[in-house]
C-alpha cells in the first residue's frame, strides 16, 4: 500500500486516469509524445501502464543506465530482438555466432533474417564505427523489423533530457532519422523544461512539431483527498480536514504525498487511532521529510559546488538581496532552471519547486528544529 519507487497497477494509480487516457489516444495514432514533469512524479509508472494496458509492442529505456551511446544501441538492439523471440541477442551473437544464427533461423521470417544478417555485421564492425552511427543503426534495426512485420513499436526514452551529454550533435542527426521512421512512435520522457524546450520547442529545435506534449502535474488535490478519505474510511478511520493543509504545502507532489500518506497508514497500525487530525499529520509530514533528507542534501551538495549557484537560491529563500552581477545573476538562475530546481513565474519572480529543499536551505544548521506547524501556515 501506497508505493514509491516502483511500478504502480492501475488500479492504484491516483489522478492519474487522464493522463492514461490521453497518452493512449496519442499511441493508438501512432502520435510520438513528450511527458514532461519533475523528478520523481511517476513518469516511468505512467508510460509503462499505458503499455500494459494496451499490450502494445513496446520498449522502454532509461538512458541514465547507460554508459555511453553505443551501450545504449545495445540496450535497443537486444529489446528489439525480444520482442521478435530471441533473448539476450548480443550475449548469444558474442558467444556463438553459429547457435545465433541457428535460431535467427529457427524463429525468424526470412525477410527478418535479412535484418538479423545485418546486425550481426554491425555488431562486428561496433569498435570501428563511431558510436553515433551504431546507436542510430539501433533504431533503424527497430524500425525495419516493425516495417517488415507492418506494425508499430512504441519506443520510451526515459531521462531523455541526459542524451546529449553522450554526444552533443545526436539530437540534430536523430531528429532526422526519426522523421523517417513511420513504423515507431517515440515516447520521450523528461525532467528538465528548458534543456527539452531547447530539442522541442524552440523557433529552431531539432524535433521541432515532432511531438505531443504531455505535462504530468502533482496530484489532483480533490482526487488526492478523495483517494485518501475513502482508504481511511475502509479502515474505519475518520480524517479531519486539515490533511488538506499538509498537500497544499507539499504542492501535491506526488512521491511526497505517497510518502507522508504511508507513514501516516504505518502510525495509525501502531497507534490504532480512529481518528486522524493535525498533530498527527505534523508527524508524518516530519517523517516524510527525514525520510527524504539523503535525497535532498545530495541536491543542495551539488547545487554548492556550482559557482554562484547556493547564493542565488540562499536569496530565494530568504527573499535578500543578490549580491552578484545582473549578467551572472541571469546566468545562475537559467542554470538553476535548467537543473529543475527554480521556475520562473515573473521576470524577477522565481519559485523554488520542492519545498523540502527550501526546508534544508532555510534550517541548515537547525535541522531537528523545524517546527512544522509554523511552516506550514507561514509559507
Amino acid at each position: 500500500m501506497f508505493k514509491t519507487g516502483v511500478l504502480i497497477s492501475d488500479e492504484k494509480f491516483i489522478s492519474r486516469k487522464n493522463y492514461v487516457s490521453s497518452i493512449t489516444s496519442f499511441l493508438n495514432k501512432d502520435k510520438n509524445i513528450v511527458i514532461q514533469s519533475p523528478k520523481r512524479y511517476g513518469k516511468t509508472s505512467l508510460i509503462k501502464n499505458v503499455f500494459n494496458q494496451n499490450k502494445y509492442k513496446s520498449i522502454y529505456i532509461n538512458i541514465k543506465i547507460a554508459k555511453d551511446l553505443k551501450h545504449l544501441a545495445d540496450f535497443i538492439i537486444d529489446e528489439t530482438y525480444k520482442i521478435f523471440g530471441i533473448d539476450n541477442f548480443l550475449e548469444k551473437s558474442q558467444d556463438s555466432i553459429l547457435g545465433t544464427l541457428k535460431e535467427i533461423n529457427a524463429k525468424l521470417n526470412p525477410e527478418l533474417q535479412e535484418i538479423a544478417h545485418l546486425t550481426l555485421e554491425k555488431i562486428e564492425k561496433k569498435n570501428k564505427i563511431n558510436e553515433i552511427e551504431y546507436f542510430l543503426s539501433s533504431i533503424d534495426i527497430l524500425n525495419k523489423f516493425a516495417k517488415k512485420e507492418n506494425i508499430n513499436i512504441k519506443l520510451a526514452l526515459d531521462e531523455f533530457e541526459d542524451i546529449e551529454l553522450f554526444e552533443n550533435s545526436i539530437i540534430d542527426k536523430m531528429s532526422l532519422l526519426i522523421r523517417e521512421h513511420k513504423n515507431i512512435t517515440y515516447i520521450f520522457l523528461a525532467s528538465i523544461d528548458n534543456i527539452i524546450d531547447n530539442i522541442f520547442y524552440v523557433k529552431k529545435a531539432p524535433f521541432k512539431k515532432l511531438t505531443e506534449k504531455i505535462e504530468l502535474k502533482g496530484f489532483d488535490k480533490k482526487e488526492l483527498l478523495d483517494y485518501i478519505t475513502n482508504f481511511f474510511n475502509t479502515q474505519n478511520i475518520k480524517l479531519d480536514s486539515s490533511i488538506e493543509d499538509i498537500f497544499n504545502f507539499i504542492d501535491c507532489n506526488p512521491y511526497y504525498c505517497i510518502k507522508f500518506m504511508k507513514f501516516l497508514y504505518y502510525n495509525e497500525l501502531i497507534n490504532k487511532k480512529s481518528q486522524l487530525t493535525q498533530d498527527h499529520y505534523l508527524i508524518a509530514l516530519k517523517e516524510t521529510f527525514f525520510d527524504n533528507k539523503s535525497y535532498i542534501e545530495t541536491i543542495l551538495n551539488n547545487i554548492k559546488s556550482k559557482k554562484h549557484h547556493y547564493k542565488v537560491i540562499y536569496s530565494l529563500v530568504f527573499n535578500t538581496t543578490k549580491e552578484i552581477g545582473a549578467d551572472i545573476l541571469y546566468k545562475t538562475l537559467k542554470s538553476l532552471e535548467d537543473m529543475g530546481h527554480v521556475t520562473k513565474l515573473d521576470r524577477a519572480d522565481y519559485k523554488i519547486n520542492d519545498i523540502f529543499l527550501e526546508l534544508l536551505i532555510k534550517y541548515e544548521n537547525n535541522i531537528y528544529n523545524i517546527n512544522f506547524k509554523n511552516e506550514l501556515y507561514n509559507n
